[in-house]
C-alpha cells in the first residue's frame, strides 16, 4: 500500500480514538502498522476491532458519515447505526470512502474482544492489537490468503530473517508459499 493510502486511514482512526470507543487495528493493516509487512505491500482495507456495546460508537458513525463515509452491512447500505446485537451477528460494519475500505469489526469471539483491546499497543499514535493477537486472529480465520501470509511470515522467522524479507527475495524451500 503506498504510504499516502496507508496514511489516508489516519483521520478515521483518529476519529475512532477521539470518540472514546475501545478499538485496535487488526488484520493485515495491523501487521503493516507493526512493520511486519513492507511499506509497499498491497493492502485492500483496514480492519479495526471495536466494542459493539460502546455508546460512543454512534459518535464514530455520525462523524464518519458527515465526512463522506458510506456504511454497508453485508453490502446493504445503512443510514443509521444498527444495534449492538445486529453488529455482532454481522461481524463487521464496512465504511467506504473513495478507494478506502474501513471495516469496523465486532469480533467472532465476543469474549476475547475486551482482552484483545486491553493488550493493544500504540504505534505512531494509532491503537493496534498486539502482534501475537493479530497472528492468532488470522490463524483462527484460516482463509487461504491469511494462511499463505502466515506461512510466508513463519518461513522468514525460521530462516532467521525479518518478516519483511517475504517481499524481498527469500524463496520458500518448495518454491511456493
Amino acid at each position: 500500500m503506498p504510504q499516502t493510502l496507508a496514511e489516508a486511514y489516519r483521520p478515521a482512526l483518529v476519529c475512532i480514538a477521539e470518540s472514546g470507543v475501545p478499538h485496535a487495528c487488526i488484520g493485515t493493516y495491523g501487521l503493516y502498522l507493526h512493520g511486519v509487512l513492507p511499506q509497499d505491500y498491497a493492502l485492500t482495507d483496514a480492519d479495526v476491532l471495536v466494542d459493539a456495546d460502546s455508546p460512543a460508537l454512534q459518535v464514530v458513525f455520525d462523524t464518519l458519515s458527515s465526512e463522506g463515509w458510506q456504511f454497508l452491512l453485508w453490502n446493504d447500505p445503512v443510514e443509521t447505526l444498527p444495534d449492538a446485537q445486529s453488529l455482532r451477528e454481522h461481524y463487521y460494519l464496512r465504511a467506504i470512502r473513495g478507494a478506502l475500505c474501513l471495516d469496523l469489526a465486532f469480533g467472532g469471539m465476543p469474549s476475547a474482544t475486551p482482552w484483545i483491546l486491553e493488550r493493544a499497543v500504540a504505534i505512531d499514535g494509532v491503537s493496534v492489537a498486539s502482534l501475537e493477537d493479530i497472528l492468532t486472529l488470522k490463524r483462527i480465520r484460516g482463509n487461504a490468503a491469511d494462511l499463505a501470509l502466515l506461512d510466508g511470515l513463519s518461513f522468514c522467522r525460521r530462516a532467521g530473517e525479518p518478516a519483511v524479507s517475504l517481499a524481498y527475495g527469500i524463496e520458500p524451500p518448495d518454491g511456493q508459499w
